[in-house]
């Protein structure tokens, strides 16, 4: 017996309305090829088998959001195009005008028709004939024997006599994907969780119902947050530097270290300098101000392939942070002397000026809530396990730094 073969039916309206409306997403930003080969697992889809069903967005003379919509819509239809295999069947979105009489069927009615209002009317959009279109395809695969399962992401139950059809004329069998979102209106409060159909789930071979978890990694990426210092800037350990030039104990340095930098990197701290001077007199170590930072900051090299994956990054419009614990000195030496920082990065986040120090929380939603990003929108590279432990507890994708090859390695799966 060979693989099995399935065919994947999305219907793209009951898909954003019961999922991604209620997870605050819009689909130009979900990513339907990794869903489709999920939903697959493994199994072999056909050609053309990944099949997706959609009102078309049409121009209107009110305004900007229109517009956006259909460029939005335009990007999805194209994203779809270039991943292969997808077969969109679209259908006009109609508009109507609808009137809703405010009596006591309305909340606060009352209150409503003391302000003189008896009526309100309404603009509605509704997709005319994408059930039947999903239908169709449903029974053509099964006469063209081109499917052994079809999948499907709807929780149409006008899709039922079809699907009765292909279950009991037939040896095809019908997996329905439902979900579970828990939800409540933030206007009112009233619960609008999605659940699956039970009318579907009574009508189908196989039943898969994903929750909010089972969706996250299919939320596309819209920016990706680099560490500094051993990402885009790289250097021989200080520590050992001071041993080997002035005899200064590696572990009594990093002690010293440690010390200063969870003091100097905070905000209003002054002169870095001055709290080192202590620890240069006691060590013996004879240096000025300006041949300490020298020293210091002179060895810093950037590093060329990761100036490179930022600017593909940038390219393909993802936003690129930079979040980086440091302090006023080496940051005002980075801006003269490294220009391609504030080249490849939308912004630098130094803690010197936010106040906030990783592996705080609050340094990674500073960056999320200036930018109005969601967690599962951004991906973290940091060469500090702890770092990553915070941030992916926070719901941000991350990683351990290894290197610009596997950066894109990983961003690119």
């Amino acid at each position: 017996m060979g693989m099995e073969r399935v065919s994947i039916f999305i219907d793209s309206g009951n898909f954003y309305h019961l999922v991604l409306k209620k997870l605050n997403l819009q689909e130009v930003g979900f990513n339907f090829e990794k869903f489709a080969n999920f939903l697959a697992d493994g199994r072999q889809i056909i050609k053309e088998g990944k099949r997706f069903y959609v009102g078309t967005v049409r121009e209107r003379q009110d305004g900007h959001e229109n517009k956006k919509a259909m460029e939005n819509q335009t990007k999805l239809f194209s994203n779809l195009e270039k991943s292969g295999n997808w077969a969109i069947k679209t259908s006009k979105l109609r508009t109507r005008t609808e009137k809703i009489k405010i009596d006591n069927r309305v909340t606060n009615y009352e209150e409503i028709l003391k302000r003189g209002i008896s009526e309100i009317e309404y603009k509605k959009s509704r997709e005319k004939g994408i059930d039947v279109k999903l239908a169709v395809d449903l029974l053509v695969g099964v006469i063209d024997n081109k499917y052994d399962t079809a999948i499907v992401v709807s929780s149409d139950t006008d899709l039922v006599p079809a699907i009765d059809w292909v279950r009991k004329r037939s040896r095809k069998r019908v997996e329905y994907v439902g979900f579970s979102i828990p939800y409540a209106d933030p206007q009112n409060g009233i619960d609008e969780s999605t659940k699956p159909t039970k009318t579907m789930i009574y009508n189908s071979d196989i039943q898969r119902v994903l929750i909010e978890s089972d969706i996250k990694p299919f939320i596309k990426l819209k920016a990706v947050i680099f560490d500094l210092n051993g990402v885009f800037i790289q250097s021989p350990k200080l520590s050992d530097r001071f041993c080997n030039e002035f005899g200064v104990p590696s572990e009594e340095f990093l002690l010293v270290l440690k010390e200063i930098m969870a003091k100097v990197r905070m905000p209003k701290a002054g002169d870095a300098f001055s709290y080192w001077k202590p620890h240069l007199d006691k060590w013996g170590v004879n240096l000025s101000k300006e041949r300490f930072f020298n020293f210091w900051f002179g060895t810093e090299k950037e590093v060329p392939e990761m100036t490179v994956l930022a600017e593909e990054l940038k390219r393909k419009g993802l936003k690129v942070f930079i979040l980086s614990n440091n302090f006023v000195e080496r940051a005002t030496y980075y801006g003269k002397n490294f220009p391609f920082l504030k080249e490849v990065a939308d912004k630098i986040y130094y803690s010197w000026q936010t106040g906030f120090i990783k592996p705080g929380p609050k340094a990674y939603k500073k960056i999320l809530t200036e930018n109005d990003l969601k967690p599962e929108e951004c991906a973290y590279f940091d060469d500090v396990k702890e770092n990553i432990e915070i941030a992916t507890g926070l719901g941000i994708k991350s990683f351990i730094f290894e290197g610009a090859d596997k950066t894109r390695a990983i961003l690119e799966e």
